[in-house]
């Protein structure tokens, strides 16, 4: 059988992926296959850089439809699909101390402004900020595309994912760049077929895509490639960032993972083009 792999050295990043006993059978990067934690499956050929990246934690997700993830301070939102609220839930038992309704019938993408939540719904096609107190809505505006999975806010505007629809292949699959008004402020094509979490940490976006089952480490200025590891699972609906973590819900494995990230991406795995990354290819 043919088989790419892509070894990924972390040497030049001087940290050892082990993983925590208390996280499961899923390794350090992600991996629940047995592949050992220096070699990472991947799909399509994508620029790749390492990133030192350490499961801390797992744990069963309270919902059975999970797509949109929020950090909100002190906990984690949840959107659910099945029954159309948003769950906050208890990061370090992950309960469930809070829900409301969602105003849309396919719920989406989560992100937290400070105050308010915003909430992005396929069904609508509409982008809305809610009230956290009781789901209600205090703004609305209609979203750039025809199905908006992911949503991140960096302080002044938000990120927003749009696979067109909810089929393979859709098109246009892009990100874009939207005012809290509604307006486009930015449209970047996206990596793969279903781009779909987005989170934002001070400096750098955070992108997974269930198509090519990836996470990336995004440049917000253009959204060139900075790092990426491999998704837990091949549903990586959405991300959310604690201010340290990077907290990935996966609707296939139905858990919430909580990684550790350092390195800025550069290491002995570095490769900006095809060419270099097709010399670290083996088959077997």
């Amino acid at each position: 059988m043919f088989r790419k792999r892509l070894v990924l050295s972390v040497i030049a990043l001087g940290c050892v992926l082990a993983a925590n006993p208390a996280a499961g059978a899923v390794d350090a990067l992600g991996n629940d296959s047995g592949q050992s934690a220096g070699e990472v499956e991947i799909g399509p050929p994508v620029p790749t850089r390492g990133l030192c990246v350490e499961l801390i934690s797992t744990c069963p997700s309270p919902v059975y439809g999970n797509d949109g993830l929020a950090w909100d301070g002190s906990h984690l939102w949840i959107a659910d699909f099945d029954t159309d609220q948003a769950y906050r839930v208890d990061p370090s038992d992950c309960s469930v101390v809070h829900s409301i309704p969602l105003p849309g019938t396919y719920p989406g993408g989560l992100a937290w402004d400070g105050t308010h939540l915003w909430h992005a719904d396929a069904t609508n096609e509409m982008i809305y900020r809610l009230d956290p107190a009781d789901g209600s809505v205090v703004a609305s505006f209609p979203s750039p595309g025809g199905f908006p999975p992911g949503l991140a806010f960096d302080g002044s505007a938000l990120w927003n994912s749009d696979t067109d629809c909810n089929d393979l292949p859709c098109v246009p699959d892009e990100i874009h760049y939207v005012s809290t008004a509604g307006a486009i402020l930015s449209t970047y094509p996206a990596l793969g077929e279903y781009p779909t979490g987005l989170a934002y940490d001070g400096a750098y976006l955070w992108h997974s895509d269930n198509a090519l089952d990836a996470i990336y480490k995004l440049d917000p200025a253009d959204l060139s490639v900075v790092g990426m590891f491999p998704s837990p699972g091949s549903y990586p609906n959405d991300l959310a960032w604690d201010g340290t973590h990077l907290w990935v819900v996966d609707n296939g494995t139905d858990l919430l993972y909580k990684y550790s990230i350092s390195g800025s991406g550069a290491s002995a795995t570095e490769a900006t083009s095809w060419g270099a990354i097709k010399s670290r290819y083996q088959n077997d």
